[in-house]
C-alpha cells in the first residue's frame, strides 16, 4: 500500500484506493502469514512425530532382540534378531556376521547369503577390518560376489566387545542410494545396543567361569579331607583284620568311583546317599555299636539334584564332632522330604551339641583353619550350595550343648540347572 501512495497519480485517487483496500489486504496478509507459520510448524511437528516413531520402533526392536543377543553372537541368536528387525521395518534385508562368516541373513538375498558361508561382500570385509561404519550406496560399492544379487545399497555397522570388533550388523535396500538418514540412525542405535548386550554376555560367561572355578576349588578341598579320614580307618584294620580292611578298601573304591563326575556338575540325592553309605561302612566298621544311622527319605525326594559330596561331610561332622566325642556314641539321622518346589534335607545327631560361642564362629576363617575341621567342611558345603542355587539355599544350623545338632538346607525339587547359569 505504501508503494501505491508513492507511485500512483493523482495522489487523492491513490489515497482513496488505499483506504478502500487497506483492511482487506491487512487481513489477507495476516492470514497468509499465519498459514505459512503453521505450515512450517506442522512440518517440524511431523518430523518430530516421525523421529519419535522411529525411536519407538528402535526401542521395540531392542526389547525383542536383546534377550537373544544376551546369549552371545551366534547363528541362533542373530537369526532371531535379523528376522525381528526385518519384520518391524520396511528394510529389504538384514544380516549379521562375525569376523569371517555370515551368521544370519533375512530377506532379499537369503538364497545365496547363507549362514556359515564366508563373507561375500567387499564392503563388509572393509568395515570389519577398519572398524568404521560403511555405507555402500550402489551394487558396485557393496561388491557382492554372487552374480545377479539384487541388494542395491546398505549400511554396515561394526559390533564391538572389549577386545574389539567381533562382527557387523547390516541393513540393506534393493534400491541404489536407498539408504536414508533414518536408516543410518536406526543402524547406529541398534549396533550400540547390540554391542552393549554382547559385552554383558561376555561378563555373564566370565562370571560363570569364575563360579565354576570356585566350585572346583571347594570340591578339591573336600576330597583330601575325606580321603585322609578314610585311609586312617582302613589303616587301623590292616594288621588286626586284613579281610575287613580289604572290604573297606572296596567300599572306598566304590565311593571314589561314584564320585567321578564332571567338575561343577550335580548328582541325585540317591547317588549322594550311596556316597554316605560307602563312607559309613568304613566308620561303622571302626566304631561298631557307637555309631547308629537312621534314614528318613521320602521316595519323591530321591531324584532332586545337589552338588556332589554335600551329605558326606555333614554326616562326617555329625559323627566325629557330635556323637563320637561321647563314650556311648549316638545316632545320626539323614532325612529328606519334598516341601512345595524344594526338597528339604537334614542331618541330625543327638551328640554333644555346639556352644553358642562356637556357633558364632562356624563360618569364619579362624574356625576353618582350626585343627578340628568342622568349619572347613561346613564352609565348603555352604559355599557350593550358594554357588549352585543362591543364598536362599545356604546351610542352617541349630544346636545346643548336650542336645545335639541339626544341619539343614534346601535344593530345588527336580532342578537340573544352577541358579544364574547353564548346566
Amino acid at each position: 500500500m505504501a508503494i501505491i501512495l508513492l507511485v500512483a497519480k493523482p495522489f487523492p485517487a491513490a489515497l482513496a484506493l488505499v483506504q478502500t483496500i487497506a483492511l482487506p489486504m491487512i487481513l489477507v496478509n495476516a492470514l497468509g502469514l499465519a498459514l505459512f507459520v503453521e505450515l512450517v510448524a506442522s512440518l517440524f511437528r511431523e518430523q518430530e512425530r516421525f523421529a519419535a516413531f522411529q525411536a519407538q520402533v528402535a526401542l521395540d526392536i531392542a526389547l525383542r532382540t536383546l534377550p537373544f543377543l544376551r546369549g552371545g553372537l551366534t547363528a541362533a541368536s542373530t537369526t532371531q534378531a535379523a528376522r525381528i528387525i526385518l519384520e518391524m521395518t520396511d528394510l529389504d534385508a538384514v544380516a549379521f556376521t562375525d569376523q569371517a562368516t555370515i551368521l544370519a541373513h533375512a530377506g532379499v538375498g537369503e538364497d545365496h547369503h547363507r549362514p556359515g558361508m564366508a563373507l561375500m561382500t567387499d564392503a563388509t570385509r572393509e568395515a570389519l577390518a577398519s572398524g568404521r561404519i560403511a555405507a555402500p550406496l550402489t551394487r558396485g560399492e557393496i561388491g557382492c560376489t554372487a552374480e545377479g544379487c539384487r541388494l542395491g545399497s546398505a549400511i554396515i555397522v561394526p559390533l564391538r566387545r572389549e577386545e574389539g570388533v567381533v562382527g557387523a550388523l547390516k541393513l540393506y535396500r534393493i534400491k541404489e542410494n536407498g539408504i536414508t538418514p533414518l536408516d543410518m540412525e536406526l543402524a547406529h542405535g541398534l549396533a550400540h545396543l547390540f554391542s552393549s548386550q554382547l559385552e554383558l554376555s561376555q561378563l555373564d560367561e566370565q562370571k560363570k567361569l569364575v563360579r565354576e572355578a570356585e566350585i572346583r576349588a571347594l570340591q578339591a578341598q573336600i576330597h583330601p579331607h575325606f580321603l585322609f579320614n578314610a585311609i586312617n580307618t582302613v589303616k587301623s584294620f590292616i594288621r588286626t583284620d586284613p579281610s575287613t580292611a580289604s572290604e573297606l578298601l572296596i567300599k572306598l573304591a566304590e565311593f571314589l568311583r561314584r564320585n567321578i563326575s564332571p567338575a561343577g556338575g550335580l548328582v541325585t540325592l540317591a547317588a549322594e546317599l550311596e556316597h554316605c553309605r560307602a563312607y559309613l561302612a568304613i566308620e561303622m566298621a571302626r566304631f561298631g555299636d557307637r555309631v547308629r544311622i537312621a534314614y528318613r527319605i521320602e521316595e519323591g525326594a530321591l531324584d532332586c539334584l545337589l552338588p556332589p559330596l554335600t551329605l558326606q561331610p555333614l554326616v562326617e561332622n555329625a559323627l566325629r564332632h557330635g556323637i563320637l566325642t561321647r563314650e556311648e556314641g549316638g545316632e545320626v539321622t539323614v532325612a529328606a522330604r519334598r516341601v512345595g518346589d524344594v526338597v528339604a534335607i537334614q542331618v541330625q545327631d543327638n551328640g554333644v551339641g555346639i556352644t553358642p560361642e562356637k556357633m558364632a564362629g562356624l563360618f569364619t576363617e579362624k574356625e576353618a583353619d582350626s585343627d578340628e575341621g568342622v568349619g572347613i567342611a561346613l564352609q565348603n558345603v555352604n559355599g557350593r550350595l550358594v554357588a549352585f542355587f543362591g543364598k536362599e539355599h545356604l546351610l542352617r544350623i541349630e544346636s545346643a550343648p548336650a542336645r545335639g545338632t541339626t544341619v539343614s538346607f534346601t535344593v530345588p525339587a527336580g532342578s537340573t540347572e544352577r541358579k544364574g547359569s547353564d548346566q
